[in-house]
C-alpha cells in the first residue's frame, strides 16, 4: 500500500493564522486560491475518505458535500456582531444525522483552526426536547471520561470538549438550539 498523503499541511494552519492577522475582504480576495487549495479541497477529500466509515455507523448521516450542511462557511454573519471581522479562522466538516422538525439528530464533526484540531459528536435539539436528547446521548457515552460525563450534564452552556474549553472546540452553536456534545480537541 502506498504511503498516505496528508490532506492538511502546515500551509493549512498558516492560512488561518494569516487570515486572523489580515481579516479583510481585500486580503481574502488576494488569497482565494490558497483558500481553495489548502482548505476547501482537503476538506472535500476528507469527506470522501470518511464517507464509507460514517455510513457504516449510520446510513442516515448526510454526506452530500454541501456548504452549510457538511462544510462550515468561511464568511461570518456580522450584521449584529460587535466583532466585524468578515471571516472565520476555522473550518468544520460535519456529518448531520437525520432529524425531524425542531430536532436535529446526532452530528459528527471535525474542525481545524489556527492551532487546534477538534473532533466529536453532538446533538442539537429544540429547547423543550433538550433534556430528553441529552439524556439519550448520556446513556450512549457511559464509557467516556469523568470530564466528558460532566460536560454532557451541563445543560445551560454548550459543552466544548471532554478536555475542557478549547478554541474552537466544536462547530459554532445553532442560533435556536442548545447543544449537548462530547468531543475531543488537540492543540499544538
Amino acid at each position: 500500500m502506498p504511503p498516505h498523503k496528508a490532506l492538511f499541511t502546515a500551509e493549512t494552519l498558516r492560512f488561518f493564522r494569516e487570515l486572523g492577522r489580515n481579516n479583510r475582504k481585500e486580503w481574502m480576495d488576494e488569497n482565494r486560491g490558497r483558500y481553495q487549495e489548502h482548505i476547501v479541497q482537503p476538506f472535500r477529500a476528507l469527506l470522501e475518505e470518511l464517507t464509507p466509515a460514517v455510513h457504516k455507523l449510520d446510513a442516515g448521516f448526510d454526506v452530500s458535500g454541501r456548504t452549510g450542511t457538511n462544510f462550515s462557511r468561511i464568511n461570518r454573519d456580522i450584521r449584529f456582531a460587535k466583532d466585524k471581522s468578515p471571516y472565520r479562522t476555522q473550518m468544520y466538516l460535519m456529518f448531520p444525522g437525520p432529524g425531524g422538525k425542531g430536532w436535529q439528530g446526532g452530528q459528527l464533526y471535525v474542525g481545524i483552526s489556527t492551532d487546534t484540531v477538534t473532533a466529536g459528536f453532538r446533538i442539537y435539539s429544540d429547547y423543550k426536547l433538550h433534556g430528553r436528547a441529552c439524556s439519550r446521548t448520556r446513556g450512549g457515552f457511559r464509557g467516556r471520561s469523568a470530564a466528558s460525563r460532566r460536560s454532557m450534564k451541563a445543560t445551560g452552556i454548550p459543552a466544548r470538549s471532554a478536555s475542557g474549553p478549547s478554541t474552537p472546540g466544536g462547530p459554532p452553536p445553532r442560533r435556536n438550539g442548545r447543544s449537548c456534545s462530547a468531543g475531543s480537541s488537540a492543540g499544538k
